[in-house]
């Protein structure tokens, strides 16, 4: 925007009134100063979230950056803070698919085009609920900045958060699906600088990561997971490799462990893969729904890795207990074209499991058709 834009024609930009040309000459001398000082004044104006005010109450919308810069290749999460300015208590409607419920984040590089929006593989969530909005308190919507934007160069960047706010007085003795919603579309918006790659600063950007992987904090060290993981770096196999000794680490940490382990050739990628398909009930203080998760996740690992000997090791679990770990085999094994793939293939068609088994007979059509 510029400076002439942001006031009346006519009238001069610094004291608001008309001035003849020999008192704007005069003038002339002060004038940079104390443009710098409006800019910077405009700039902390519109910098400032808006208020909503309904059935008596006043909330506001902030859209709050993890930094202000970051690396090119550096994920980074942001939140929307609702803050509940008024007198009573209320609620607002949270969670739904991968958490974002009723909202999105689109970034815009400085000619107003949009980042592309990336496909996301990993769908969570669903459902939603209520969360308390105390009287003078917040909420924290937290977003995964990489699920709504990929930056492809470096340069200055609107993060814009659009979000439906669902606001709700709560009733005692009702839930919340049976009180009526009232309903706030909320805009807030910050600049974010992109800055080049740079191998140290990611190395320090890695390291940061990595002791928030060992918090005390489940919402931490889930949050640092699946930061680690968006970054193509051999540097963060370390850490996971790290993560996954501990048993008290939830499944999320898990998948995305495995997720990385998946990505990278290096033996100790392929050790933490080994490591998680061979967890067994009693070392997840006996959570079998853990347990399966954890040698779910570690499967596919096996089967997505490039590592040669990751494929030899996940053929040796062709007669696992788990149905879901033998089907991983199946669609991995069916790929090959070899003799000892199609003599699996063969074998797992009389698989106990119906599911595994179809697939199976499938497979073994597919190979059949291939030669």
């Amino acid at each position: 925007m510029s400076r002439s834009s942001l006031f009346p024609h006519g009238f001069d930009r610094v004291s608001g009134y008309q001035m003849s040309r020999t008192r704007r000459d005069g003038f002339h001398g002060l004038w940079k100063p104390l443009a710098a000082v409006m800019l910077l004044l405009v700039s902390c104006l519109s910098a400032r979230s808006a208020l909503y005010r309904t059935n008596g109450w006043t909330l506001q919308a902030t859209l709050k950056l993890d930094k202000p810069s970051i690396l090119l290749s550096e994920p980074m999460s942001v939140t929307l803070r609702v803050t509940n300015h008024s007198e009573e208590d209320l609620e607002i409607i949270v969670g739904g698919t991968n958490g974002d419920y009723g909202g999105s984040i689109s970034a815009f590089d400085g000619d107003g085009h949009k980042v592309p929006r990336p496909t996301i593989n990993l769908i969570t969530g669903g459902m939603c609920g209520s969360s308390k909005l105390p009287s003078k308190g917040f909420y924290d919507f937290r977003v995964f900045l990489p699920k709504s934007a990929r930056f492809e160069r470096p340069g200055e960047y609107r993060i814009v958060s659009t979000r439906t706010l669902e606001i709700i007085k709560p009733v005692p003795g009702r839930s919340f699906m049976e009180n009526p919603r009232t309903t706030i579309i909320a805009t807030d918006s910050r600049l974010l600088q992109v800055v080049p790659n740079d191998a140290v600063k990611m190395g320090e950007v890695i390291e940061s990561l990595g002791g928030r992987l060992r918090s005390n904090k489940e919402q931490n060290r889930e949050e640092a997971a699946e930061l680690l993981n968006f970054i193509q770096d051999d540097r963060t196999v370390p850490h996971f490799a790290a993560a996954v000794q501990n048993e008290n680490r939830s499944a999320m940490v898990f998948h995305h462990a495995f997720d990385t382990f998946g990505r990278n050739l290096s033996i100790e990628a392929l050790e933490g893969l080994k490591f998680g398909i061979s967890t067994n009930q009693a070392r997840l203080a006996a959570n079998s729904y853990l347990s399966g998760i954890v040698r779910h996740s570690a499967a596919y690992g096996l089967a997505r890795s490039n590592n040669p000997d990751a494929l030899r090791h996940l053929m040796t679990f062709k007669h696992d207990a788990s149905d879901s770990v033998r089907l991983i085999v199946v669609q991995r094994v069916g790929k090959e074209r070899n003799d000892e793939a199609t003599e699996i293939i063969e074998e797992l068609c009389g698989d106990a499991s119906q599911m595994v088994s179809g697939e199976a007979r499938r497979y073994l059509a597919l190979i059949h058709a291939s030669n």
